[in-house]
C-alpha cells in the first residue's frame, strides 16, 4: 500500500494510452487509472494508437490484442521499432488464456502481460511496477557505465541499477557465460575474442535484456520477466563459431531471493 502511495504522488505528469476496441473495457480501465492519479488517453485499434504516441508524450501504453484495423501486435511491433522498453513501456491485455500467446505477446516487445478479466488491484499493481521501471531507468541511464573494449555494461550497472530492477519483475534469469581458455591468449588475441563474443551476444539478446562484462572472461546477461526454461538465448549462445581451443560455459538460474544469490546459482 505504500508503494501505491508513493506511486500515486508521482502519477500527476503521466499520460497513460488505453487502446481496445471495447468502449466498456476502455471507459473500466480508463476510470481505475484516472483514481490512480494519471491522465488517461483511448484508442479504439491500433492505428489510431500509433497517431497519438506521435503526438503526444505518453508513459505506458495498455493495449488489448484483438483488436480490428491494427492488432495489439502489430501495433506492439511497430512502437519497439522506435521505442526501446526503456522509453516506452507496453502492458498488454488479453481475454486468450495460454501460455503460449503470452510468451508471444511478451517477444513482440510488450513488458507484461495482464490476463481478462482483471481486478483493479492487479492491475494497478501492474501498471505502478512498469511507471517505476520507466521511472527508475531513465533516471540512472546517463549514470551506467560501459565496458570500452567490448561495448557491454560494466559490472557496476549489477549494483546501480539491476540490483533494484530484481524487484520489479517477478520473473527473471540470470544467464553466465564463462570463456574457457581465454586467460591463455595474448593480449591482442584476448581482445578480438571478447570483441567477438560480446558482439555476438548482442546480436543475440532482446531489446530490453542487460548485457554485461562480469569479469576478465565472464559475461552476464539479466534477462527481466523470463523463467529459466523460457530463455531461448542458451540454445543461441550455443551456435556462436569459435575456434576449436576456445569454448563457451553456459550456466544459468531463475531462482534467489536476491540478484546477488541469483548470480551465483547460476553456478551451479
Amino acid at each position: 500500500m505504500t508503494q501505491l502511495i508513493k506511486r500515486f504522488n508521482k502519477n500527476k505528469y503521466k499520460k497513460v494510452l488505453v487502446v481496445d476496441d471495447s468502449i466498456i473495457v476502455r471507459k473500466e480501465v480508463s476510470r481505475y487509472l484516472k483514481l490512480f492519479n494519471l491522465e488517461v488517453l483511448e484508442a479504439k485499434n491500433g492505428k489510431a494508437a500509433k497517431d497519438i504516441i506521435l503526438s503526444e508524450n505518453i508513459s505506458l501504453v495498455i493495449s488489448d490484442i484483438l483488436m480490428p484495423v491494427m492488432d495489439g501486435f502489430d501495433l506492439i511491433r511497430s512502437i519497439r521499432k522506435n521505442k526501446s522498453f526503456e522509453e516506452l513501456p507496453i502492458l498488454a491485455m488479453s481475454g486468450v488464456h495460454n501460455s503460449f500467446k503470452a510468451v508471444k505477446i511478451l517477444k513482440y516487445g510488450a513488458n507484461d502481460f495482464i490476463k481478462k478479466p482483471f481486478s483493479k488491484e492487479e492491475l494497478l499493481i501492474r501498471v505502478g511496477n512498469l511507471l517505476n521501471l520507466y521511472d527508475f531507468i531513465n533516471q540512472n541511464n546517463k549514470e551506467a557505465k560501459i565496458d570500452s573494449l567490448t561495448k557491454a555494461y560494466d559490472k557496476s550497472i549489477l549494483e546501480n541499477k539491476i540490483d533494484s530492477l530484481f524487484y520489479i519483475y517477478d520473473k527473471k534469469t540470470v544467464v553466465r557465460i564463462k570463456i574457457k581458455n581465454l586467460r591463455n591468449l595474448n593480449n591482442s588475441l584476448k581482445e578480438e575474442v571478447l570483441v567477438f563474443i560480446a558482439d555476438n551476444l548482442r546480436k543475440r539478446i532482446r531489446k530490453n535484456d542487460f548485457l554485461i562484462r562480469y569479469d576478465q572472461d565472464e559475461f552476464l546477461i539479466f534477462m527481466p520477466n523470463t523463467l529459466k526454461e523460457e530463455a531461448n538465448i542458451i540454445q543461441k549462445i550455443k551456435n556462436i563459431q569459435l575456434d576449436n581451443n576456445i569454448e563457451l560455459i553456459i550456466n544459468s538460474s531463475d531462482e534467489g531471493e536476491t540478484l546477488a544469490e541469483m548470480i551465483k546459482n547460476a553456478c551451479k
